[in-house]
């Protein structure tokens, strides 16, 4: 069976991925995903996680919130009227069971968008923010916000410019070593208005780890006139990413948050505040070129 690159795991599935992901240089997937009946249910389970996305609700559940870092628990994730994700701590195989109707495109959306990214900050310890990522001469630089600021148009604009894609959505990241390094996604780009689609196919797709050379808090200002970029010292820099971690698991083990106030020390943190404008998106992008070529 063929294997895929995403998020730094090699991935191997009964759905196609191939239109996808990129294919993997390594000989033997460490994550499976297969087809198969979900028996598990949500009543025997606590729930750990809701949120509304792409117009559908996700629901989060693990076998005991109290014994979630004692004991290996049993993970069950739903997409409401359209698939269920189930896997066990320790395990690299995770089964999903899709109603009938539903397209296999549509599970590799929520797989890739949604469960992969929890069952790695669970099962890898990787850190996740909601942040699109791109790379400029072996350096990545992160910008991290809300849904509908702009960090998917952004990357577009940067592809524009010469800038590689990591992500546009959901970045991995992960220390080794002296370095914070960026994990690449997947090569889709969604600068455009749409609900269960991973965007639209990129050719320049930065394949492998980078280190992350800046992390910047997106902002968009009503009546602004040029993009401004200003650093960030001190706890505010902690305090303005906390709220793009994805998944904050709290105990001995993982902590996310205190492994995101490490980042922080470690990578230069700024404020990003960019026009509604974005034929002045251009000038953005000149200020991220200003920023990486000063780390360089």
């Amino acid at each position: 069976m063929k294997c895929f690159d995403a998020y730094g795991e090699c991935l191997e599935s009964t759905l196609d991925l191939a239109p996808f992901l990129p294919r993997s240089g390594a000989r033997e997937a460490t994550t499976r995903l297969r087809e198969g009946a979900v028996l598990e249910s949500s009543a025997e389970f606590d729930e750990i996680l809701t949120l509304e996305v792409h117009g559908r609700w996700v629901r989060g559940y693990c076998t005991s919130v109290a014994e979630m870092f004692t004991s290996a628990q049993t993970w069950l994730v739903e997409v409401s009227d359209t698939c269920r994700f189930t896997w066990r701590d320790g395990d690299s195989v995770l089964v999903v069971d899709r109603l009938r109707g539903v397209r296999p495109e549509r599970v590799v959306f929520w797989f890739l968008h949604i469960v992969l990214p929890f069952y790695l900050s669970r099962n890898r310890s990787l850190l996740f923010l909601h942040a699109g990522c791109v790379a400029y001469d072996g350096s990545a630089i992160a910008f991290a916000a809300s849904t509908g600021t702009g960090k998917s148009s952004l990357a577009a604009a940067c592809l524009d410019r010469g800038f590689d894609l990591l992500t546009d959505d959901k970045l991995a990241i992960q220390p080794v070593g002296d370095s914070i390094m960026a994990l690449p996604s997947h090569p889709h780009c969604r600068d455009y208005r749409a609900e269960e689609d991973l965007g639209r196919p990129v050719d320049q797709f930065e394949k492998k780890a980078l280190p992350l050379g800046a992390l910047c808090v997106l902002e968009r200002v009503n009546g602004l006139q040029e993009p401004v970029l200003e650093a960030v010292t001190g706890a505010r820099r902690l305090q303005l990413a906390l709220p793009f971690l994805l998944y904050h698991f709290s105990g001995d083990a993982l902590n996310p948050a205190r492994d995101l106030a490490v980042v922080v020390d470690q990578v230069p943190v700024h404020r990003l505040r960019v026009p509604d404008d974005e034929q002045l998106l251009p000038i953005t992008v000149d200020l991220l070129l200003m920023e990486l070529s000063s780390r360089s």
